[in-house]
């Protein structure tokens, strides 16, 4: 990561930083802009000021404070209620926690879904019609990346990664009994 500075002393210079990407011990070097002005150009033209023989730098500890995106959810008995309980998301921002269906091992069709505000989140419900369900689940986490607060398709509100991967837990459901049965004529005995 990187800022620009002006010529002379700056004071209090914040720098954002990917966590997930930062290590713990970091170095600061202050770089000449000798290519474009005002962008940032290394390697390149942009080349680290010299004091002497060493490099003007330093060099510091951070202590990395994340908590990663993530979803529990615990295997459940479905009762008529027609409900999913997630038991805990956290979130990096504004987003949606999505049901699908499970398609040999993956997530298949989105069956329900609820936005979701950045932070932690615990005890959310779901509806979900469970007449159509299959008895494994997933719960994924999606972005809010287009219009705020409307939902869109998941090339534009797309599942938040991690190392490539999509945050998103599998679980098994139980089903509740159930028979059901259309009125229908009788036709040699049988129904």
């Amino acid at each position: 990561a990187f800022v620009q500075v002006a010529e002379g002393v700056s004071e209090e210079v914040v720098v954002e930083i990917d966590p997930l990407r930062a290590t713990p011990h970091l170095y600061a070097i202050l770089h000449a802009d000798e290519g474009e002005a005002g962008t940032f150009e290394f390697p390149g033209p942009d080349s680290p000021l010299q004091d002497g023989e060493e490099s003007v730098s330093a060099d510091f500890i951070v202590e990395i404070v994340v908590r990663l995106p993530s979803i529990v959810v615990a295997d459940q008995l479905l009762s008529e209620e027609e409900t999913i309980v997630i038991d805990g998301v956290v979130a990096g921002q504004d987003g949606w926690i999505a049901l699908h269906m499970d398609e040999d091992g993956q997530p298949g069709q989105m069956v329900s879904y609820l936005p979701l505000l950045a932070g932690e989140t615990q005890g959310l419900v779901l509806p979900f019609n469970w007449r159509n369900a299959t008895p494994h689940l997933h719960a994924v986490l999606y972005l809010d990346a287009g219009q705020a607060g409307v939902y869109e398709d998941p090339e534009i509100d797309t599942p938040v990664l991690i190392d490539d991967q999509p945050v998103a837990t599998r679980f098994l459901v139980t089903l509740p009994p159930d028979i059901f049965v259309l009125d229908q004529p009788v036709v040699d005995g049988e129904i």
